[in-house]
This record gives C-alpha cells, structure tokens and sequence, in this order.
C-alpha cells in the first residue's frame, strides 16, 4: 500500500457536534513515534554487570505535515497559524487509505509554523503538533441512528442534534451520522427517543447532543447489547475533555 490518499482533518470546534474539516493541499505527513521513558534500576548485584531499566511515562510523538502554500481564504495555514498564535489545543484526525480507513485521532499543540520559498521550486508550509495525551486508534463501521420524538419528559423547546460512536474496550468506531430533532410543543413534556445499529463489538455507546447549535456535551451508555437510548431531560451530558473528540 501507498500513502497516496491519506487526509488529515481538524475538528471544527466552531461546530458542536463533530464535523472534521479536511486541510488540503498537503503533500506530506510523518506520523509520530510514541516513545516511553525509563528510570535506571542497576544495583551492585545486577545480571552479568548489565544496566536494568523500568518504563516511565509514555509519550504521544509529534506530528509533521507539509501542505503546497494556498492563500485562498480560511485555507489551512490560517487554520493552524490561529491555533499556534491561541496556543489552543485542538483535536485532530490522519485517515489513512485502507480498506477499513484506518484513523487515528489525536489531541495536540501546533508548537511550530514555517514556510519554504524556494527561487525556482513550489512555495509550501510545514507545521509540527506535539501530540497530547494518548492518540485514540478509530476503525471500523460506524452505527446508524435514527430518532424520532415521543411523548413524556422534560426536554425544553429546541433543535436537538446527535451523533454516538461505539467503543470496544480498545478503539473507537466511527462517528454515526448526524440526526436533528426539533421539538416546537411549548408544554415541555416530550423527549427524544433514539435507536441505531452497530455490527461491531462494543463496551460502550458515546453520544453528543447540542440544543440549538449549544453544545450539551457527551453522554456514555455503558452497555454490550442495548442499542436505543430515551433522552427525556432526564440525562446528564459531560462537557469535561473526554478521551476522544
């Protein structure tokens, strides 16, 4: 297999639910080395006068992509120059071209920007990420979710939207489709009832929800079998970092 085909994504934050925008124009990613340290545990009686070594912290890498300048608008040297000047952290994605569409998305720092001029060559743009925390491996299909409103609960009078991914105890799956309920009864006594399908293993269903474009945050459903969930006002949603998105 080739590398032709691999992206690399952003996830708009500007968007509550997880939309990933693609960078164009890039030519070129090195993936990190996930490294570990170690602490040095010889003593006078070691194996054969051989150093011995135990495993420290572990440490995510750093990420380098060159993209083809482009100063059209919003393009991806705008994107990621924002980030470094914000020293934002953002969450991004690098999809390779396998049949599963292998990914693995990542928290990270854009920690340097830098262009390349060359007299008679193409002008281009290198930027490094220092990766945070653990990157989260994401293969597979993604569930299917559909929703539909129902009688009794507590939800307020919005436009809710959601979206659920499936975890295995390992990696992630997929980010479903994104469905939107509006609820226009003033009485307040609805709730959302929502239901998927997912052929792939899983310990638990992760949910994001937004009422009218506000993010609510995440909702973990800690099961192997169910695949329906009520949102009836009833539910809280996480807006703490979650290991993924």
């Amino acid at each position: 297999m080739i590398g032709f085909g691999v992206k690399i994504k952003r996830w708009n934050a500007g968007i509550p639910l997880p939309v990933w925008v693609v960078f164009a124009n890039v030519f070129d990613i090195k993936p990190p080395e996930k490294t570990v340290g170690t602490t040095d545990m010889t003593d006078y009686s070691s194996p054969s006068k051989y150093r011995e070594h135990e495993a420290t912290l572990k440490d995510g890498g750093e990420y380098v992509i060159s993209l083809n300048w482009d100063d059209t608008a919003e393009n991806a040297y705008d994107i990621l120059d924002a980030d470094f000047e914000a020293g934002s952290k953002s969450v991004y994605e690098i999809v390779f071209p396998d049949t599963g569409n292998t990914a693995f998305d990542f928290l990270a720092l854009v920690t340097k920007v830098g262009t390349v001029t060359p007299l008679d060559n193409k002008m281009t743009a290198e930027f490094t990420f220092k990766v945070i925390r653990k990157p989260i491996k994401i293969h597979g299909t993604a569930p299917v979710l559909s929703g539909v409103i129902a009688a009794g609960g507590t939800l307020a009078v919005k436009t809710y939207d959601y979206q659920i991914s499936a975890y295995d105890g390992t990696k992630w799956s997929k980010v479903s489709n994104q469905i939107s309920e509006t609820l226009v009864d003033a009485s307040g006594n609805y709730s959302v009832n929502l239901s998927w399908t997912y052929s792939g293993a899983v310990t638990k269903y992760r949910i994001w929800r937004t009422g009218d474009s506000v993010f609510d945050g995440y909702y973990d459903l800690i099961t192997t079998s169910l695949l329906t969930l009520t949102d009836d006002g009833s539910l809280t949603f996480e807006l703490t970092d979650s290991e993924i998105f």
